[in-house]
């Protein structure tokens, strides 16, 4: 049985899925394209990790849950940094630059996800579940995580400072709903949950929040011409379709609701990626024509 916030969740996560799929087929060659979408792809697994945190039976498996939405907290923050460096004239940084990002991003991946990282046992409140976060480890993500999500925010603010025209309004539109959706994320999915306050109660609003400050991104990268709205519709009401049955299944008691579900979920997927590759193809052909 789903819950508002558990729906909320599920809402994000379609919404997230469905700008991910359209942003990046509309110029997977793109350095903006790509950053941006993976950026949105993380924010959309972000949610769905919560959705099964709330929802799983097993303590065991949400601690594992719990430990893997650490993991794509980092991957957000690393592809939001990336995205503030080729956004918006799309310049690729230096190899060594980039392999060090990929490479601080990687091996702490691995750390968080190592046995007895970060994550200690899992507690039962009056709100639902929460768990005790281990102080050494959670500074050590922490500080990653703002180095390389809060530094995104400050290179946008000085590219704002700097641009003129039409990129200054874009990056404005960008810099403003990062810094207020980030921080505000910020506080309830980092501070608030932290071993000095240990209150899991909100952290459900952090990825919800990021719904807007997706659709807020899209619309400050507009000039590029890269998205079909009518396709993105279409895209987010698959992911929705897919999320669904999704989340039915972790949510079913009975063992034939399972099975049944499983069997949606075999049959909706390539019915699903049919759809938007035959919409994605006539998209083409209609670029191919104008030009």
């Amino acid at each position: 049985m789903l819950d508002f916030q558990t729906t909320l969740l599920v809402l994000t996560a379609a919404i997230n899925g469905g700008l991910f799929a359209f942003v990046y087929l509309g110029n997977p060659r793109s350095p903006v394209n790509r950053s941006f979408a993976f950026f949105v792809l993380s924010l959309s697994v972000w949610a769905l990790l919560h959705v099964g945190f709330r929802l799983v039976t097993s303590d065991t498996i949400a601690n594992e849950l719990l430990k893997a939405s650490y993991v794509c907290a980092l991957l957000i923050a690393a592809s939001f940094y990336y995205f503030s460096l080729v956004f918006p004239d799309g310049n690729r940084p230096r190899r060594v630059y980039f392999g060090t990002l990929v490479a601080v991003t990687g091996l702490f991946s691995i750390v968080l996800l190592s046995p007895g990282f970060l994550t200690g046992s899992i507690v039962h409140d009056s709100y639902g579940r929460a768990a005790i976060l281990k102080v050494r480890d959670y500074l050590a993500f922490a500080a990653v995580f703002c180095a390389l999500f809060l530094g995104g925010q400050i290179r946008l603010w000085l590219k704002y400072y700097k641009a003129r025209g039409v990129a200054r309004t874009q990056l404005l539109a960008l810099a403003m709903s990062v810094t207020v959706i980030g921080l505000v994320g910020i506080f309830f999915d980092l501070i608030l949950p932290s071993p000095f306050f240990e209150n899991f109660q909100f952290i459900w609003t952090g990825p919800v929040l990021t719904s807007a400050f997706a659709i807020i991104t899209t619309y400050a990268i507009f000039r590029y011409h890269l998205f079909n709205l009518k396709a993105a519709i279409v895209e987010i009401l698959v992911f929705t379709w897919w999320l669904s049955i999704l989340v039915r299944t972790l949510s079913a008691s009975a063992s034939l609701d399972v099975v049944l579900d499983q069997v949606l979920v075999v049959f909706s997927v390539p019915i699903g990626t049919l759809v938007l590759r035959s919409l994605q193809t006539k998209h083409n052909g209609r670029e191919r024509e104008s030009d």
